[in-house]
């Protein structure tokens, strides 16, 4: 197995030199590289990655067109991934982003029924919390490149185009209700502004000594006149009182203290472990804006795409949405004005925030 990819990266290191050769035999090949993502071991991590960047390099040519009759293959995750945790876990954004190519440059040759699988897996990629938010910002801008082919599909095989694209309007709606709920709160919490210290009080102020650990004068008398013939009276020295104080040391933990401890911190490994680690402490101000952006720019697409498509009974006479259409349109004002107020966010300490 690992000859073979061995093999597949070194003709994908050539492939742009003798691409006229390799087209020859292109069916093969396209044939030979899902064999090897379908039979590939699930755990060994370091050949299905090896695999996936030798792909990609080919998907980067004009041989990306073979893959179009196997595209429902390229959608199975089984296939794409393995059922490996650890290739799940670590080769996630490698292997999406490169589909993602993939079905960007071939969207025009892709029937209805693989642009709905495309729209379905770039749908739970938005909302997978356990990916990076870059990926997720990917998978909405294939989306939206998505809505015209989705149009000129339906028209053309017939299809409800119209259902699928309420559907993606649908998954925007809710990742914009995700980063007000979820996202902007932590951002907002990791950019307060420090608190402004406070002024000590005037009786502080007075009775406060000037140098640590030395004890503050008395006030002074007044000096002598010539009707109060006293003389300014000396700062008496304080005394000092020692005291001795018995020092005990603490008592030690019992037994049983220690091991519930123990058994505490097992516990909470026990509990860690088989869980995808949390992208909370990743967010940042610069890709939840990029992200909004994405999602602002993808909603007006998909408005203009379910304004111009047929319904399921071919009628496009009527552009006024239906009542679950207006719902989730009711939806997207109120979830989206408060993600917005991601732009308000002051990164900067020396510069004011957004208006």
């Amino acid at each position: 197995m690992g000859a073979q990819i061995k093999t597949l990266s070194f003709l994908a290191y050539i492939i742009r030199i003798y691409q006229t050769e390799v087209g020859h035999h292109s069916t093969l090949m396209v044939k030979g590289m899902l064999s090897l993502l379908t039979i590939c071991p699930h755990e060994v991590a370091h050949l299905r990655k090896e695999l996936l960047i030798a792909a990609r390099h080919i998907l980067a040519t004009d041989l990306r067109s073979k893959f179009v009759p196997l595209m429902e293959k390229l959608f199975d995750e089984n296939i794409l991934l393995g059922k490996g945790w650890t290739t799940f876990e670590t080769l996630r954004p490698l292997a999406y982003s490169t589909l993602a190519d993939l079905v960007h440059h071939v969207r025009q040759l892709l029937p209805l029924a693989d642009l709905s699988r495309a729209v379905q897996l770039s749908s739970k990629n938005v909302h997978d919390e356990s990916l990076p938010t870059s990926i997720q910002t990917m998978s909405c801008k294939l989306l939206l490149n998505l809505v015209d082919c989705i149009r000129q599909r339906s028209e053309q095989e017939g299809g409800n185009g119209k259902e699928l694209l309420v559907k993606m309007m649908e998954v925007f709606v809710l990742k914009f209700k995700t980063v007000s709920k979820l996202q902007l709160p932590i951002l907002i919490s990791k950019h307060l502004p420090p608190p402004a210290p406070t002024p000590p009080s005037s009786s502080t102020a007075i009775l406060a000594p000037l140098t640590p650990g030395v004890p503050s004068l008395a006030p002074l008398q007044s000096p002598a006149t010539p009707g109060n013939p006293q003389t300014p009276a000396t700062p008496a020295t304080p005394d000092i009182k020692t005291e001795t104080v018995d020092i005990k040391p603490a008592p030690s933990p019992a037994p049983a203290a220690l091991g519930q401890d123990k058994e505490s911190l097992e516990l909470e490994k026990k509990v860690k472990f088989g869980f995808p680690t949390s992208q909370a402490g990743n967010y940042s101000v610069s890709d939840c804006r990029a992200l909004v952006k994405t999602l602002v720019c993808g909603v007006k697409t998909i408005t203009w795409g379910l304004a111009n498509t047929k319904a399921a009974d071919g009628n496009t006479q009527s552009k006024q949405f239906q009542p679950k259409e207006t719902l989730i349109y009711i939806r997207l004002v109120k979830w989206a004005m408060e993600a917005l107020d991601v732009y308000t966010l002051n990164t900067c300490p020396g510069t004011p925030p957004r208006a």
